[in-house]
């Protein structure tokens, strides 16, 4: 009994016939585009025009992309009689049906296709197998390229899934449901997972390497947040969560490796693996470890990962330092609500001077210090208003408390 992957030669004997018979093609392309372009040059030339032009070629284009790969797979596979009446795939057994079947919504770069190809089964009633689809990487009904395509768009920083949708059929020439969205992207993520930290690992030491040859102290900054989500209309939210490894030299920032997953309590997917991928990386520097560092707010679930993981970290037996910073942007937005809450209301131009002027106190040598002062003397001089004096207080006391972890000039 033939294995299906040793019968992958009879479909590459297919393709190898095949490309003699491209001529047989039916090309109507070229006579077509040459009217269009002869129409074009007899016209008054504007942006319309032009515009118009790439726009029906580029359709033009993709269309004999599609007509030309749904050929093109249409030779591959021989009549059912010729092929091998049973095979073995991952140690079972499928034997061959009569007829052939056809697929009429297969996504490829180009749209959908229509693909006719025999079909195995597993005893009567068992499952059934595409040679064919599975020797072309073919997955939830998408062609390699489309699923790269489809998978690319959907990871695009800031896409929602309805934005996603959109590019897709812009790009493909064909809209694909949510479903098929969402079954294709999970197949993305299963299939790669197993590769990322390795890959990911593979990034941050061709980033460090090529951050030392232009600086004696390339920087790992670790850091993480979270994204609120609203799960149900009305209703609750839900924490997503993101990570991310940057190096850093003199300024910087040489590139990023990134992180993300949804919802969970406590974010502890997420944790498990910000700490495996930091250990891992450190394992691949050997006893060349850079400065590392921990930047993020100081919130419940950022603060547990410090305190339970980070402050201290140990790697095969070794403890590395880790230096943990409140970013600039939590600390800056706590002032914010300090200025929005003094009694200002009649001395706008005071509020908006105060705040630039703490903002930038921060950034100051013993700026953390100075800062907590002026606030001190400006409640004095001003108090808080009555509806916002809890906020105030809440975001005074986080200044208080993590000031050790904003000596932000240090940190520069």
């Amino acid at each position: 009994m033939p294995n299906l992957m040793s019968e992958a030669s009879l479909w590459r004997w297919r393709l190898s016939k095949s490309h003699r018979q491209l001529i047989m093609f039916p090309w109507s392309f070229e006579a077509r585009q040459s009217e269009l372009i002869e129409e074009f040059g007899q016209n008054v030339l504007t942006p319309e025009q032009a515009r118009e032009l790439e726009n029906v070629l580029a359709e033009r284009l993709r269309e004999v992309g599609r007509r030309l790969i749904q050929w093109l797979y249409a030779q591959l596979e021989p009549d059912p009689q010729q092929m091998p009446g049973t095979v073995s795939h991952r140690g079972k057994s499928y034997r061959r049906l009569a007829e052939k079947t056809r697929r009429s919504d297969l996504v490829t770069r180009f749209g959908k296709i229509s693909l006719v190809h025999g079909r195995y089964r597993r005893g009567r009633f068992g499952q059934t197998i595409f040679p064919l689809e599975m020797i072309l990487g073919i997955v939830n009904g998408s062609t390699p390229a489309a699923a790269t395509r489809v998978g690319k768009q959907f990871a695009a920083c800031g896409n929602s899934q309805g934005r996603a949708l959109e590019m897709i059929a812009d790009q493909m020439g064909e809209r694909i449901g949510t479903e098929k969205l969402r079954k294709l992207v999970g197949t993305l993520y299963d299939g790669m997972e197993p590769f990322r930290q390795e890959a990911q690992v593979q990034k941050l030491v061709d980033l460090v390497r090529q951050a030392r040859t232009e600086t004696h102290s390339p920087v790992l900054s670790v850091s993480r947040e979270g994204v609120a989500l609203g799960l149900a209309t009305r209703s609750y939210f839900e924490m997503a969560s993101v990570a991310c490894i940057s190096v850093l030299a003199d300024g910087k920032k040489f590139g990023t490796v990134y992180l993300g997953c949804t919802p969970e309590g406590n974010q502890a997917t997420l944790s498990s693996q910000l700490t495996s991928l930091l250990k891992a990386t450190i394992r691949a520097f050997g006893d060349q470890v850079p400065e590392i560092v921990y930047v993020s707010d100081a919130g419940k679930i950022e603060t547990a990962h410090w305190k339970n993981a980070l402050r201290k970290f140990f790697v095969d037996g070794v403890r590395i330092k880790i230096t943990r910073v409140v970013d600039y942007y939590h600390a800056s937005a706590r002032l914010t609500t300090i200025a929005d809450s003094l009694m200002l209301d009649e001395h706008k131009s005071k509020r908006e001077e105060w705040l630039k002027h703490v903002l930038g106190l921060l950034l100051e040598p013993g700026g953390q210090g100075r800062v907590l002062r002026n606030i001190s003397v400006m409640r004095k001089l001003y108090g808080w208003k009555a509806t916002s004096a809890d906020q105030s207080a809440k975001a005074e006391r986080y200044l208080r408390r993590y000031r050790r972890f904003m000596d932000y000039a240090e940190m520069k």
